[in-house]
């Protein structure tokens, strides 16, 4: 049985010691997608003439959600996947609302969703915001290892349960499950969360995602649409998704707005960290939590060590000085993040992989240290909050 690990990641054995591995797929590439590359059936959503009788079927929905209006590309992904049947790619900014889709979209049809997804931080919150802001309480149950109880498996079946989240490692464990629930007209969609994770994390530390090329070739989990949700796509992860999530020509992708009208974003050169760093680490340290900065690094070793550094450097505020990559445990990780959120941090050094783990109202500072492999690695991170 596949395992979790360290509940979501071991190390990369590589000699480089870095989080991503320069060479992955999407490192080097910021190319416009070409169509006959990746076979696209649909590219914008112009593409999409939504009838309104669809756009009001969905729009009883929504207000349930207490919410009056759709955001950019929400409601043409519920019309690529519910009426079209489409594999869609839905790729907007953070905050995007791109889970309000799959909610939708099982309110419309009371099926079962699937949602695959790279953390178990990721999955807590989701499913928080289900049972609190959606009064959707007892709907969804978590699996990492794909072991799920009798009772459990009763529960989906008789309706109970709405929403299954599942790691990577999860997956084929579950599969034959699923491919019942198929057969019984209970699987409505599978959604991929962080779905550029299966190919920058997938040829690494995570190969648990390649098992979604074996879990795809089952003819009846194919018959299923998949919804997957990014903010963060190059035409090097897209081809890479076509050819692991064996997606079908003519896949709907849609692409929104990354640009935040609120956010500034400045180049310079690095001098050292006396120079560069200090005086940003030291007017959050000041600030006592209203004002933190997350410090992102390239590796595990250059966390560690520009984590002494800092203890080293404000020696009267070591323990406001906090570090998370994937060497650390994932309580250690959990614990760093709520720290962080809870303003008892002032400073988070931490590797990519806190990109989607730190959710701080607070912060309005983000630095990338060193080479940044990509435009979207740098909105990734800034709009991780």
């Amino acid at each position: 049985m596949p395992k979790a690990p360290d509940e979501e990641e071991h190390a990369p054995d590589s000699e480089s010691d870095t989080e991503d591995e320069g060479d992955s797929p999407g490192a080097d590439e910021n190319v416009e997608v070409k169509i006959d590359e990746v076979k696209l059936g649909l590219l914008v959503p112009e593409q999409l003439r939504v009838p309104p009788e669809f756009k009001n079927r969905m729009l009883v929905h929504l207000r349930k959600l207490k919410f009056r209006q759709f955001k950019p590309l929400q409601l043409e992904a519920l019309y690529a996947h519910l009426d079209l049947k489409r594999d869609v790619l839905l790729s907007t900014a953070t905050s995007g609302g791109k889970s309000l889709a799959f909610i939708i979209s099982q309110s419309d049809t009371d099926k079962v969703v699937l949602i695959v997804s790279p953390l178990r931080a990721l999955m807590e919150d989701q499913i928080h915001k289900l049972d609190v802001e959606f009064n959707m309480k007892g709907k969804s149950l978590m699996t990492m290892s794909g072991e799920l109880s009798a009772d459990e498996r009763l529960s989906v079946q008789t309706g109970r349960v709405k929403f299954i989240f599942a790691a990577p490692e999860a997956i084929l464990c579950i599969r034959s499950f699923l491919e019942t629930l198929v057969r019984d007209s209970l699987l409505q969609m599978i959604v991929f969360d962080e779905v550029h994770c299966i190919s920058l994390w997938g040829h690494t530390f995570r190969t648990a995602y390649l098992d979604c090329d074996a879990f795809r070739k089952s003819q009846l989990l194919r018959s299923i649409p998949q919804l997957l949700l990014s903010a963060t796509v190059t035409s090097a992860v897209i081809r890479d998704l076509a050819t692991i999530l064996l997606l079908p020509d003519g896949f709907c992708f849609l692409k929104g707005d990354m640009n935040h009208p609120g956010h500034f974003y400045s180049f310079k050169p690095f001098t050292s960290n006396d120079v560069d760093l200090a005086p940003i680490m030291q007017s959050a340290i000041d600030a006592k939590g209203a004002d933190p900065v997350v410090v992102f690094v390239d590796s595990k070793r250059e966390a560690m060590d520009l984590w002494v550094w800092a203890r080293d450097r404000f020696p009267e505020h070591a323990d406001r000085c906090g570090v998370s990559h994937s060497l650390r445990s994932a309580d250690d990780r959990a614990i760093t993040g709520r720290l962080f959120s809870n303003g008892d941090l002032d400073v988070v050094i931490c590797t990519s992989v806190m990109e989607m783990g730190i959710d701080n109202p607070r912060l309005t500072r983000v630095i990338c240290k060193g080479a940044v492999q990509s435009i979207e690695a740098i909105q990734q991170r800034v709009d991780m909050h």
